[in-house]
């Protein structure tokens, strides 16, 4: 008995060291594919396909990736208080999203199925609000997902690619910095949707 729970305590504490948390100089934003889910955070099937978003950090005339992730997948990107501008790129689509940070807070994003068939999926991004931590919306979201941390394997793929993204930065980008405040704020992240 003893074994079995001492094995459990230390499954446990492997679990809870994936878990970044923000520190008085830094903020954590984690973003999420819990799976295909709607705009409304209901249950979409996946039949079994895995398509992969990379995630960009496009603040700066230097970009930064972030990280690749599939459904069922998570990662944290540690970030100053500030402002920030990312970009997602699947196989099918592009989006953007505008972020506000604030340090010791961690925020969440969901990459999820905005548009397009089950086998050519348009991802986009939904930053969470505090009224989808009360509504258990989050839950669903954050539910029967882990986190991945491969920055060397992303880095290689990064430099891989580097002339259809900026091909997709330059083409897409456009659009997004053209868009009016009350079109932005549905792809942006505040300072107080944090935790």
């Amino acid at each position: 008995m003893r074994r079995c729970l001492a094995g459990f305590l230390f499954l446990l504490l492997l679990g809870c060291a994936g878990i970044p948390q923000p520190t008085a100089s830094d903020a954590v934003i984690v973003f999420i594919i819990p799976g295909m889910t709607s705009e409304s955070g209901a249950y979409q099937p996946s039949y079994g396909l895995a398509h992969s978003v990379s995630l960009h950090d496009v603040s700066t005339a230097e970009r930064k990736i972030v990280g690749i992730i599939s459904t069922g997948q998570k990662l944290a990107y540690r970030a100053r208080p500030g402002r920030y501008e990312f970009m997602s790129a699947s196989f099918t689509s592009t989006d953007f999203m505008e972020a506000n940070v604030a340090a010791g807070r961690t925020y969440y994003v969901v990459v999820q199925v905005q548009a397009g068939s089950i086998y050519n999926p348009r991802y986009g991004f939904r930053p969470v609000r505090a009224g989808d931590f009360e509504s258990g919306l989050f839950r669903r979201w954050e539910t029967n997902t882990s986190f991945v941390d491969r920055p060397e394997a992303w880095e290689r793929w990064s430099k891989n690619n580097e002339k259809s993204i900026a091909t997709r930065l330059q083409e897409f980008r456009p659009a997004w910095d053209q868009q009016g405040p009350a079109e932005r704020r549905l792809r942006r992240l505040e300072a107080a949707d944090g935790r």
